[in-house]
């Protein structure tokens, strides 16, 4: 059981960095490139409000992300529902206070 919950943990992990770690490199580069400086060469453009084609990537990919990952732990959480082994004999633990 152990190892199943381990594999989902690594598995949202990674598809949770496919979409953090580029978030993350496009706040970087657009600090660095549209801050106000001297000299600055990044166009001011005023009148571009919305683009469907990049609503549509940066809405799309994490809701396929997240269906993915509901999908996975809705399988291995129904793969956890009977015991992994009936014919053990169960384990006594004594408590003493």
């Amino acid at each position: 059981m152990a190892q199943k919950e381990y594999q989902l943990i690594i598995f949202s992990i990674i598809l949770c960095a496919i979409v953090v770690i580029p978030v993350l490199g496009l706040l970087v580069y657009i600090v660095l490139r549209y801050r106000d400086k001297p000299g600055n060469k990044a166009p001011y453009r005023p009148d571009w409000d919305d683009s469907k084609r990049l609503e549509f990537i940066w809405w799309g990919i994490p809701i396929i992300i997240i269906g993915i990952l509901g999908f996975a732990t809705a399988r291995t959480t129904y793969d956890l529902v009977d015991p992994p082994e009936k014919d053990v004999k169960p384990l006594t633990i004594e408590m003493h206070l």
